[in-house]
């Protein structure tokens, strides 16, 4: 079938009285094993060797490694591109080990025939940090895809800038602060106000 793909010399000369090694390459797009038999012909006697080779193919460990960097609350991506091979569509979902990193799109579906597909990893940090994580792309037709994610998130900058304009002998001046929480998880904000670098604290 399509998910196994076996390549070897046809035709190859062996001198009388010596022996020869016979090499072949064999490709598997999915985790799994398989039987197949190598039937090597002597032309002009019509001879013939029979030889079962047995196969056990295994997913990889990992297929490259992603540097991404980026400042808290900030993106970095980098796009993934795929590759289909067979006939027939191939469908692909994405998984990642740390909760910072999402997929545009979250799903995707490669047509046929050596068309390419292309997936931007996401990554968008809420606390500081480094490290390493997982990233997976599978796909029921052509198996799993591992990569290695080396992250770093820095502190995060001032968000922007707020201007207060108030009349004189005023109480009160009230103004919006709006902001993204970006976590998935609901959390709890403290509110605090401090002099800017370089200015004192109003008496």
């Amino acid at each position: 079938g399509e998910e196994i793909k076996l390549h070897g010399v046809e035709t190859f000369d062996v001198p009388p009285g010596a022996s020869k090694e016979y090499k072949f390459n064999v490709y598997a797009y999915r985790e799994g094993s398989a039987l197949a038999r190598l039937v090597l012909t002597n032309q002009k006697t019509e001879e013939f060797l029979t030889f079962d080779v047995a196969f056990k193919f295994v997913a990889p460990d990992t297929i490259g490694t992603i540097n991404l960097e980026a400042a808290c609350r900030q993106s970095a991506m980098h796009p993934i591109s795929i590759a289909n091979p067979l006939s027939t569509p191939a469908s692909f979902k994405f998984e990642s080990s740390h909760p910072d990193v999402s997929f545009r799109p979250a799903t995707l579906t490669v047509p046929p025939g050596g068309a390419q597909g292309l997936v931007e990893v996401v990554f968008r940090p809420v606390l500081a940090g480094q490290g390493t994580a997982t990233l997976r792309l599978f796909s029921p037709e052509l198996g799993e895809y591992p990569y290695t994610l080396k992250f770093s998130a820095t502190p995060p900058g001032l968000e922007k800038t707020i201007a207060f304009k108030a009349p004189l002998g005023s109480v009160d001046t009230v103004q919006t602060f709006t902001f993204l929480h970006y976590a998935r998880k609901p959390a709890t904000y403290v509110a605090r106000i401090e002099p800017a670098p370089g200015q004192t604290r109003p008496s």
